[in-house]
């Protein structure tokens, strides 16, 4: 076997090569015509096509359905089957406004069966009580948090909710859902969504003083509790795993998110399964194992029984395909955080200089990227962060911002099979590496990778503040990933190696600690159930006005209290990731926490 450099880039080159972009956009369009709402049937849909498809190519697949576990950060949800939608107005003229011949997205996700007809009230972003004075009796329209604004709605005596968003393209449908429990599914209203340029017709005429009354009808199914199909293919052999994952949910048509990952991971898994059976690569010492799941909830509930300890490695593949001169996105690696970096982030970086920077210069000197793209620092808000806080080490591939994310707009005429390609055999080549680990080519890891923390370091402490601890921060998280290296895969000098950088590591104070009582990572949907309502709205206006909670919430507090650090240390922690932050939030946010039973003092 070649030394680490060489494996990169045979590695790299041999699944670019290999990859058909033909094969995976076909794919791809076809995922896009399922409904893959979590909990319906278009998600068990996707997951078999998916799995006959990987069959066809010849590989074998295993079908399954994971259920919930207490213990978890995670609610249960129930079963749900849109059947259809339709918003007409009614006064001041009669008129069909949108139907789900138009798009799925009308109704949201987990609705409620129901019709009403009734004046249209407009709350605005719906945060705060005196907001539904007036709301008995009425249609409801709002561009606020759908988890808060839905149970003010209710609570209020609203006959239906009509949501609208600000972020995608005025035309497009927003995609949200309310991710029901069993116990709350059939006691509430229904909820659609309309593109914000019918919200803003429907809010000029409100302004103008004309009686607007619409009607609302939703026809929906609710099974029992949902159950969360996922397939599963094991490439290579090995008692260790390298986790290559894709999320299969989301509405129809969600092209970017996440037919494009899913899509990717099934080529790929074809391209490796070739390249191995044909001995292009070499069989690595760790089987490589791809995985399409519902996002989060798939992926939490098959890995609680499968086991972290097995798992050498994680690649999220969420948002791969989009044509980025459209989308306005970048392609981008999200590796880990500073305080616990991962070697996989240099392995990524490596394969990345073989496939991203083979653009030239005006003077053809080569190493300009082919497209847009960068490496980042973690970000939360899809499956890898459930191996990141059980402590695996991983990455996610992604493209952002994408302009039609979570909207009707997400289409297969946004996808650019080019660039689908490069970032498959990316995420590819540095699960290929992981699972070739060895002593050997951990040792040299091992060195490249000190010296490429000693050059981040030198780098952070000339462009940070002076008073900044991210350097303290970066040597002991790769102090840690070095320490990684020397217990998994034997190489001796990383243990010399972290000794050297944990001389001059950020060292905790102490203080008072949070103590966990439930296992990552903590979402809002479990946070929701056991909050009442003016703390969970307390919980939203936090969310929406500081964007680190979320990774706070689902990652970075778990991982960093399990390191025994105080609250002041976790606050300082993540003021250096993330900036400024404020200290009130924080205290809040813990608070809150708190009150719905997931931590304690």
């Amino acid at each position: 076997m070649p030394g680490l450099v060489g494996l990169v880039k045979k590695a790299a080159h041999a699944i670019y090569r290999g990859f058909s972009e033909h094969r995976a956009y076909s794919l791809l369009k076809t995922i896009t015509t399922h409904h893959r709402i979590q909990g319906s049937p278009g998600m068990r849909e996707a997951r078999d096509l998916v799995a006959d498809w990987l069959e066809s190519q010849g590989l074998g697949v295993e079908r399954g359905e994971v259920t919930h576990l207490e213990g978890y950060g995670m609610p249960r949800l129930v079963e749900w089957r849109l059947i259809g939608g339709r918003l007409e107005m009614i006064k001041p003229r009669k008129e069909v406004l949108h139907t789900t011949l138009e798009s799925p997205l009308l109704v949201v996700g987990h609705s409620p069966s129901g019709e009403a007809e009734a004046p249209l009230l407009d709350v605005g972003r719906g945060l705060g009580s005196n907001m539904y004075r007036k709301a008995e009796g009425r249609i409801l329209l709002s561009s606020g948090p759908l988890g808060t604004v839905y149970r003010r709605a209710v609570e209020a005596g609203a006959v239906a909710l009509i949501m609208y968003s600000l972020r995608p393209p005025p035309k497009a449908f927003p995609y949200m859902a309310l991710f029901l429990t069993p116990e709350e599914a059939g006691k509430g209203i229904p909820v659609i969504t309309v593109p914000q340029a019918t919200a803003q017709k429907l809010r000029r005429m409100l302004e103008k003083k004309e009686s607007v009354v619409v009607r609302v009808a939703v026809e929906a199914e609710y099974g029992g509790e949902a159950s969360f199909p996922y397939a599963t293919t094991l490439i290579g052999e090995g008692e260790e795993e390298v986790h290559v994952v894709a999320h299969l949910c989301h509405p129809s048509p969600g092209a970017n998110d996440n037919a494009s990952g899913a899509s990717a991971a099934a080529e790929l898994a074809v391209v490796l399964h070739t390249l191995l059976g044909e001995g292009v690569l070499e069989k690595p010492p760790a089987a490589i194992r791809f995985l399409w799941v519902p996002e989060y909830t798939g992926t939490l509930y098959y890995m609680a029984r499968l086991g972290f300890d097995k798992v050498r490695a994680a690649i999220n593949l969420d948002m791969v395909g989009g044509r980025l001169e459209d989308t306005g996105s970048a392609l981008l690696v999200i590796g880990s955080p500073p305080y616990e970096r991962s070697y996989l982030d240099l392995i990524a970086r490596m394969a990345a200089d073989h496939l991203v920077f083979e653009g030239l210069t005006f003077g053809g000197v080569r190493g300009a990227p082919k497209v847009r793209f960068g490496v980042v620092d973690y970000d939360a808000g899809s499956d890898h962060d459930v191996y990141a806080a059980h402590g695996v080490p991983t990455l996610m591939i992604n493209e952002w911002p994408d302009r039609y994310y979570h909207s009707s707009m997400d289409d297969a005429d946004k996808i650019d099979p080019r660039i689908l390609r490069l970032a498959a055999s990316l995420g590819g080549a540095t699960a290929y590496v992981a699972a070739s680990l060895n002593k050997g080519l951990a040792e040299e890891l091992a060195k490249r990778l000190h010296s490429y923390a000693l050059s981040e370091i030198h780098a952070t402490r000339g462009m940070e503040p002076w008073d900044s601890a991210k350097p303290e921060l970066l040597s002991a998280g790769y102090a840690r990933a070095l320490r990684h290296l020397a217990e998994r895969f034997g190489a001796e000098d990383a243990e010399k190696y972290a000794g050297q950088l944990e001389a001059s590591a950020w060292r905790p104070s102490g203080g008072k600690r949070i103590v966990f009582k439930i296992k990552p990572p903590v979402t809002r949907g479990w946070l929701r159930a056991r909050l009442g309502v003016e703390d969970y709205e307390k919980l939203a206006r936090i969310y929406e006005d500081n964007r680190w909670a979320y990774a706070a919430v689902a990652v970075h507090i778990y991982r960093l209290a399990m390191r025994g650090m105080g609250i002041d240390d976790i606050y300082t922690v993540l003021k250096t990731i993330y900036g400024r932050i404020d200290r009130k939030a924080f205290d809040e946010l813990l608070e809150l926490l708190s009150k719905a039973g997931a931590i304690s003092f």
